[in-house]
C-alpha cells in the first residue's frame, strides 16, 4: 500500500536520523572512541583547544551529512543546535567547534597510517561479527575488489608526485589517483585499504604505476589480514604473473577479467582448445536474454594452470556483451554460472564503492586540502563515513525510511541542525538490537 504523503510527514516527524548514525556507530563498533584516542596527537599540548576525537568526528558526521566542502561545514555546521548535540555526545559543553582551518592543521601533522588503522579496525569488527560470512566464495574466500580511479585534477601540481596528463592542445593537468581495496559484501562495497598512485619516476605510465602500488597493497593486506582467506578481483590489467605468483604464495584465489591479448600463450591455447571443441559450452534464456557460456580448466600459462569461464549475453535488441574471468577457481558444470555471477560482482566496487563517493553526496572529488598529509587523512575519513553510511542505508531500508543515498545524507544533517538528542535518543542509541542480514536493492 502506498504511503500518503501525510502519513510520511507523521512518520518522520518524531524521528532523528542523526540517533541512527550514532545507533549504528555504537552497535557495529563499539570500540570507535577507542581507536581514534589510540591515534597519536602530534600537537603541543599546552596549544590544544579541541581533543582529536571531536575533531575526528566533526569531520565524518560532516561528510555523513554530505557537506561537500570545509566552508559549508563551518557555515551548516555554526548552530547552537548542532554544538548542543556534539556537547551531549562527547558529555562535555562547547561554545563552538573546531573550525574547518584548524581540523586541516591538525590533518597537516596526523599520522595517515594511525588514521587508516581505525578503518582497519572497523573491517575487521565486521569480518568477527560475521557480517561478511554468508558472501564468501565457495564459503571460504572473501572477495576484494582492486581497482583506481581518480580523485582530483588540476593546472598545477598542488602535491609532489601527482599523476600527469599531457593533452593534444598542450595544457598539462595533475592528478591525484588512488588504488582502492574494497571487499563486496551483499550490497556493499566495505573499503579495506588504499594506494596512493604517485609519480616518483622520470618517463611516467599508468599501468606501471598502477601495478606497483598494487604489489604494495596486496602486501600490506596480507600482513594485516594474516589469516584471511581472499579471492582478488580486478579487471585484465592486473592478469599476469606478478599478481598471480603473489595469489599462489598466499594461498589466495583470484577472479581477474579475462581480456584477449593481456596473456598470449593462454590466448592461443584457450582458442586451440574452442578449434578442437574440448571447452564445455551451455546455454540458457532468462530476463537478461540469451546467455552463451564456455569454461576451459587448466590453460598453461607459464608456471601456472589457470581456468577460464566466459558468457556472452544477447539481450532483446541484439546488443552482445561479454563477460569473461580468468581464476584458478575449479569450474564444473555445477558451478560455471555461479563464477560468472562471482565476476560480475567486481562492478559493485565501482557502483557502490566509486559511484557513491564521487556522484552522490560525499564528493571525494573535491580537494578539502592541498597538503598531501592533510588530503590522505580527509580520504580516509571519507571512507569510513562512507562505510558509516552503507550500514545506515541498510539499517534504514530494513525500516523501509529510505528512499535516495542524497535525501538520507539531507535528512541527517537537518536533524543534526534542527533537533537535539533527547534522553530517550540515548538509550535507543545504547540499547542493543538487531538488523535484518540482506535485503534486495
Amino acid at each position: 500500500m502506498k504511503t500518503s504523503r501525510k502519513e510520511k510527514r507523521d512518520r518522520e516527524q518524531n524521528l532523528n536520523m542523526f540517533s541512527d548514525v550514532l545507533k549504528i556507530i555504537q552497535h557495529r563498533f563499539s570500540g570507535f572512541s577507542k581507536w581514534i584516542n589510540s591515534i597519536s596527537d602530534p600537537r603541543h599540548q599546552s596549544y590544544i583547544k579541541y581533543d582529536q576525537e571531536l575533531i575526528m568526528m566533526v569531520r565524518i558526521l560532516a561528510s555523513c551529512c554530505h557537506i561537500e566542502s570545509m566552508r559549508n561545514m563551518n557555515c551548516r555546521f555554526n548552530s547552537s543546535n548542532v554544538i548542543d548535540n556534539f556537547s551531549i555526545l562527547f558529555n562535555k559543553q562547547f561554545d563552538e567547534l573546531p573550525h574547518g582551518d584548524t581540523i586541516n592543521n591538525y590533518f597537516k601533522e596526523v599520522s595517515v597510517e594511525q588514521v587508516k588503522n581505525v578503518l582497519t579496525n572497523m573491517v575487521k569488527q565486521l569480518i568477527k561479527d560475521r557480517v561478511c560470512e554468508e558472501y564468501r566464495i565457495n564459503g571460504k574466500y572473501y572477495q576484494i575488489v582492486l581497482d583506481a580511479t581518480q580523485l582530483n585534477s588540476y593546472k598545477v601540481e598542488h602535491t609532489p608526485g601527482s599523476l600527469v596528463t599531457h593533452h593534444a592542445n598542450g595544457n598539462v593537468s595533475y592528478h591525484n589517483n588512488v588504488l582502492m581495496a574494497q571487499l563486496i559484501c551483499g550490497n556493499m562495497a566495505v573499503p579495506v585499504d588504499f594506494e596512493w598512485l604517485e609519480n616518483s619516476e622520470t618517463g611516467y605510465d599508468k599501468q606501471d604505476c598502477e601495478l606497483k602500488e598494487a604489489k604494495r597493497l596486496l602486501k600490506r593486506l596480507k600482513k594485516t589480514y594474516k589469516r584471511l582467506n581472499i579471492c582478488i578481483s580486478a579487471d585484465a590489467l592486473y592478469l599476469g604473473e606478478p599478481i598471480i605468483e603473489i595469489c599462489r604464495e598466499n594461498n589466495w584465489k583470484y577472479m581477474i577479467t579475462y581480456k584477449e591479448g593481456v596473456i598470449k600463450t593462454a590466448d592461443e591455447y584457450y582458442q586451440t582448445a574452442k578449434e578442437h571443441n574440448d571447452t564445455h559450452r551451455y546455454n540458457e534464456s532468462d530476463k537478461e536474454g540469451k546467455k552463451n557460456y564456455e569454461y576451459y580448466n587448466e590453460i598453461e600459462y607459464r608456471d601456472y594452470k589457470i581456468n577460464i569461464v566466459e558468457m556472452r549475453l544477447t539481450d532483446e535488441e541484439g546488443k552482445v556483451t561479454k563477460f569473461a574471468y580468468a581464476t584458478n577457481l575449479n569450474i564444473t558444470e555445477n558451478n560455471y554460472k555461479k563464477r560468472i555471477g562471482e565476476g560480475r560482482r567486481r562492478w559493485k566496487g565501482e557502483n557502490k564503492g566509486f559511484n557513491d563517493l564521487k556522484n552522490h553526496g560525499y564528493n571525494i572529488k573535491h580537494a578539502y586540502s592541498y597538503n598531501e598529509n592533510a588530503m590522505k587523512v580527509h580520504t580516509v575519513l571519507q571512507l569510513i563515513s562512507h562505510l558509516i553510511m552503507q550500514l545506515v542505508e541498510h539499517y534504514e531500508r530494513t525500516k523501509g525510511r529510505f528512499e535516495t543515498i542524497k535525501e538520507l545524507g539531507y535528512k541527517i544533517k537537518e536533524a543534526l541542525r534542527n533537533k537535539v538528542l533527547s534522553a530517550k535518543d540515548i538509550r535507543d542509541i545504547n540499547r542493543p538490537f538487531q538488523i535484518r542480514r540482506e535485503i534486495s536493492y
